[in-house]
């Protein structure tokens, strides 16, 4: 299906409601590569339980190189719908915790197409896909989730600079991040995620037009939820994030937190101090 000008939602429509579910096990090994991608940033937690925001590491799509779009995505048009634009974004979601997974675990991610939306953006048209995913244990669910994945045409993102949501001098907690490519290609792995933006620099700066490698949303995710843990000082019951602009390996970037009244507010700045992800988290306040 094309993605012309009277390409709408409605041609889309067969895919709205469609489930699938996938099966894994909480492992220690996931647990190891996971403190060894994230140290030092990750929040302490108990032992046997699954660090925050690992279980994106769990049960990950498997699809054969014969499988594969140009980009390293899975081909479109089984899951999800066969929306033509060529890039692709994970930008933003909002998590619910309910309970831990722990390792042993046998865990089950539903995950179900609720909206499809066609918009016109600065960079052209855009389409806009949101997914619930539940994940439970043999207990009941302990993870519930949406996610936004953005799709858009081809060109040089023309976001633009974004100013941080917590300010430097206002933040409570203040964190540097390398951003190597180590560690980009250790949460690929973990993730079995073969978007070529993460890994192969030609293909990132001349084909997708951005100036060097790009550091996964989910990667800025798990960065900012330990850092609110850790200000909460307990378990998050809730984490909302969004991607506000391309945050490029190599230099180091900032982690800022701060609390609110809403909660605690974070955010990613690179290093010219302007912001690629913001997030907000919450926990129960009768557990203080």
């Amino acid at each position: 299906m094309n993605d012309t000008a009277s390409t709408s939602a409605d041609d889309f429509a067969p895919w709205i409601g469609r489930t699938e579910q996938v099966s894994g096990r909480v492992s220690e090994r996931l647990v190891r590569e996971f403190h060894a991608t994230f140290a030092p940033h990750l929040a302490d937690h108990d032992a046997g339980v699954l660090p925050l925001l690992a279980h994106w590491c769990l049960t990950p799509e498997a699809v054969e190189e014969a499988g594969l779009t140009a980009d390293g995505h899975p081909q479109r048009g089984g899951f999800l719908p066969p929306i033509t634009l060529p890039r692709r974004m994970w930008a933003g979601g909002e998590v619910t915790f309910h309970g831990d997974l722990r390792v042993g675990d046998e865990v089950t991610r539903t995950s179900t197409i609720r909206s499809i939306v066609r918009k016109a953006g600065r960079s052209g048209n855009l389409w806009l896909i949101d997914v619930s995913h539940g994940t439970a244990n043999a207990v009941g669910p302990m993870i519930q989730e949406t996610q936004t994945i953005v799709y858009r045409e081809a060109g040089a993102s023309t976001a633009s600079p974004s100013v941080p949501t917590v300010a430097k001098e206002s933040a409570a907690r203040v964190e540097q991040v390398g951003t190597s490519t180590v560690r980009l290609f250790r949460y690929s792995a973990m993730t079995f995620n073969s978007h070529r933006i993460h890994y192969d620099f030609p293909y990132a700066r001349e084909v997708e037009s951005y100036p060097g490698l790009v550091v996964h949303g989910p990667l800025q995710a798990t960065l900012l939820a330990h850092l609110a843990a850790k200000l909460a000082g307990q378990r998050l019951r809730t984490f909302r994030y969004r991607a506000t602009s391309p945050l490029i390996a190599g230099d180091p970037a900032e982690l800022r937190a701060a609390r609110s009244a809403a909660g605690i507010d974070c955010c990613v700045c690179d290093a010219a101090g302007n912001m690629t992800m913001e997030a907000r988290a919450t926990w129960d306040r009768h557990d203080e």
